[in-house]
């Protein structure tokens, strides 16, 4: 019997490490890699189980599942940390700026389709955050309120104003644009404005990619079936490809020190993710200061990670936390806070 859980453990751990390697390549050249690397939480699940199945049995064989996990920490932290110190309010800090970002379903509770402006506004009242960034909001969606942020921004998609994606800053807005996305069917285009703070100007991007548009209900995700959701996930993957590419090549021309949020609707071991990551020299506010499973949407397997705020690498992270709300969008709003560098 135990040659037999040996040999699934094998099988397990061989299946993380393929998945590792397939996170490094293009969706639009091997068409399976989108939806097998969706499975990638699972396979780190499945042998933290082995790992601690044989290591209570003080057998040499947890070996196996404890080196396919080193090899693959990156995926493990990318939604699991463990910044105790870090995590917490860094008080009144000069040149400090504190962000928003939310995936607010256009203030319509997701399930129960109630309006919930008011308890945001509320949330907000409280953070003080100075730059606020949202996905699926128009402009006016928050006509009559947020009055002290005196700067805002939205999206133009097709030379029509789509008031997607808009952003709200305490500080001034000197300069604005955004990544036009040729298809509509991709998604939106992505918005860009360079913020004066003090002394500094910073970049700040706002970005929302293509969305599977599944629901999250077991029943109904079985009646779609397997075959249409990773027929759905293969094309979601691809248009995320085309939106990535134009970021990248947008982020690498940026003169000022870079913040990036978004919706990327692909978790932090995704391709689309790394290139964005990488072409910035970002950091992510959650791996720098976050702390517990880093979900920031709900989901009721596992824990996910689809929102993020990447900074700089010149910017030191404060805090981040994710607010767990209930009846609102099925997104929780993040915060973050970033000290800026020395005026």
């Amino acid at each position: 019997m135990k040659y037999l859980i040996f040999l699934i453990n094998s099988i397990v751990a061989a299946v993380l490490l393929i998945l590792f390697g397939l996170s490094f390549v293009s969706p639009t050249k091997v068409p399976l890699v989108p939806s097998i690397t969706l499975l990638t939480p699972v396979f780190i699940t499945i042998n933290v189980i082995f790992f601690l199945y044989w290591a209570i049995k003080l057998s040499k064989r947890s070996l196996l599942s404890l080196i396919s996990l080193l090899i693959c920490y990156p995926f493990f932290f990318s939604f699991f940390q463990l910044n105790v110190e870090n995590n917490k309010a860094s008080g009144e800090v000069k040149n400090k700026l504190k962000i928003l970002d939310y995936n607010c379903y256009g203030l319509r509770g997701l399930d129960t389709r109630r309006d919930f402006k008011e308890e945001l506004i509320g949330l907000i009242n409280k953070e003080q955050p100075d730059v606020l960034f949202f996905q699926e909001a128009a402009l006016s969606n928050f006509k009559g309120v947020l009055s002290e942020y005196k700067y805002k921004e939205a999206t133009v998609t097709n030379n029509r104003p789509q008031g997607a994606n808009p952003v709200f800053s305490k500080y001034p807005i000197v300069n604005k644009g955004y990544i036009g996305m040729d298809n509509v069917h991709i998604g939106r285009n992505a918005l860009y404005v360079d913020i004066k703070v003090n002394k500094d100007t910073i970049r700040c991007y706002n970005a929302h990619l293509t969305s599977y548009r599944y629901t999250k209900d077991m029943g109904e995700l079985q009646n779609v079936g397997p075959k249409n959701i990773i027929k759905r996930a293969n094309i979601v993957f691809k248009y995320q490809e085309q939106q990535m590419l134009k970021i990248v090549e947008h982020l690498k021309t940026s003169p000022y020190p870079v913040i990036f949020c978004g919706d990327f609707n692909n978790m932090a071991f995704s391709y689309v993710y790394r290139k964005i990551k990488n072409a910035g020299n970002l950091k992510d506010t959650f791996n720098e200061a976050g702390s517990g499973f880093g979900a920031t949407i709900y989901f009721p397997y596992f824990p996910t990670r689809i929102d993020y705020v990447l900074v700089d690498e010149s910017l030191k992270v404060d805090n981040h936390k994710i607010i767990k709300t209930k009846d609102w969008s099925d997104h929780y709003p993040i915060i973050a806070e970033i000290k800026l560098p020395k005026e």
